[in-house]
């Protein structure tokens, strides 16, 4: 069952894409939170390791390290997604009256889109927004 239908037909339903938006969001908060709470496990594994006087070569705490800083910009490309999506909803009314992308949701909705291709085995949402907006994406190109 499609979450909602082209954004840009006459049985545009901006309830539907409010709703697909707002499961959006709580899926990005719930898997910030998890991220947040997996980087703080490996922090203090990284920290219990260093204080063991390990050599942080040998004991894979570079290989933390490594995995803290990505997990940290995951988390942070969630919050991104969540604004973003909180931006789209806000405007949700003036898409459907002006029938076309406001000049100030040109990076909101490209991020999506992005986010879409990113995300969309964790956030499968996203991908069916991309799919209802091509009118946002070619007014995007045109611009």
């Amino acid at each position: 069952m499609k979450l909602m239908m082209k954004l840009f037909d006459h049985d545009f339903n901006s309830s539907k894409c409010k709703e697909t938006m707002e499961t959006v969001v709580i899926k990005a908060q719930f898997l910030q939170k998890k991220n947040q709470d997996e980087v703080a496990k490996m922090k203090s594994d990284i920290a219990s390791r260093l204080w063991a006087d390990e050599d942080p070569i040998a004991c894979l705490a570079h290989v933390l390290i490594k995995r803290v800083i990505r997990e940290q910009n995951v988390s942070v490309a969630y919050e991104f997604t969540e604004a973003f999506c909180d931006l789209v909803v806000d405007r949700l009314s003036t898409i459907k009256e002006v029938r076309e992308c406001p000049e100030n949701l040109n990076e909101g909705i490209s991020s999506l889109v992005f986010a879409a291709k990113e995300c969309s085995h964790e956030i499968p949402e996203l991908v069916t927004l991309s799919r209802a907006v091509p009118e946002i994406l070619r007014a995007l190109c045109e611009s």
